[in-house]
């Protein structure tokens, strides 16, 4: 049987962390941080809204990232029974804890040198994955959401991608369905109307909700390749970027 009376200054056991080396993980190898996220509903702008943001000098967004997925499953291993059978608590717990910081970590600077990665995926709206980087980073992650109407977005897709109907209702209302369960007060949504007509107040409100200081962005030349994405989606230009320019009253807008 395993001795269960490990003290902080025991020394490492073969198979086994001590409660020293754990915090000492803690402490040294993990940054005290928590990530930005961006979410949002289909055809709501959020194509333009990465590109806008990745002219930043200090912060990268992937079109669409599986780090949600990468973290979920590996913060969720550890708390499989068998493990718990051999592990006292504290130890699954500091040892899970720092493993999915470094998973987490190594994928987002393997994106990026920036300093600043923020996630993007709709998946965020949902209060699993929210807790899951609240247990990692001691805070609830900072998430910006552009909306829309359904009706508005069912269009939209119609115009974009005709025939394809049904299959894209089925994954909008699947979206509607986990953003109803988001916690109040967890996500700095802002309505599709208000992007294209005042993008510039939407990216100072996002900068302060994520903390970046300001920066001047080109709203004339919007780049980001979509193509190999639209190919799988099967839907061609279903991302083309369109530049955002003035329309009448001086504002914002796209086509």
């Amino acid at each position: 049987a395993m001795d269960r009376s490990l003290s902080p200054a025991t020394e490492d056991l073969p198979g086994r962390l001590s409660l020293l080396h754990l915090e000492r993980l803690r402490h040294t190898m993990c940054p005290k941080q928590f990530f930005r996220a961006f979410c949002g509903l289909p055809r709501s702008g959020t194509t333009a809204f990465t590109a806008v943001i990745n002219q930043r000098p200090d912060t990268f967004m992937p079109f669409q990232s599986p780090l949600l997925e990468i973290a979920y499953r590996n913060y969720s291993v550890w708390e499989d029974a068998g493990l718990a059978l051999e592990t006292s608590a504290a130890e699954i717990q500091g040892a899970q804890l720092c493993f999915t910081r470094k998973v987490v970590e190594a994928f987002a600077s393997g994106c990026t040198p920036k300093e600043t990665y923020v996630d993007k995926h709709w998946n965020w709206y949902s209060p699993a994955n929210q807790g899951v980087f609240e247990a990692l980073y001691g805070a609830p992650p900072r998430i910006v959401a552009l909306e829309r109407e359904r009706g508005d977005i069912l269009e939209s897709f119609e115009r974009a991608d005709p025939g394809a109907y049904q299959e894209r209702e089925e994954k909008l209302d699947l979206i509607l369905s986990v953003r109803s369960l988001a916690p109040v007060g967890s996500v700095r949504a802002f309505p599709y109307e208000e992007w294209v007509t005042h993008p510039e107040r939407v990216l100072r409100e996002a900068e302060s909700w994520w903390g970046l200081p300001p920066f001047h962005y080109n709203l004339s030349e919007l780049h980001l390749d979509t193509t190999a994405t639209d190919r799988i989606l099967g839907g061609r230009d279903l991302h083309k970027l369109r530049p955002m320019r003035p329309v009448q009253g001086g504002h914002c807008g796209s086509v």
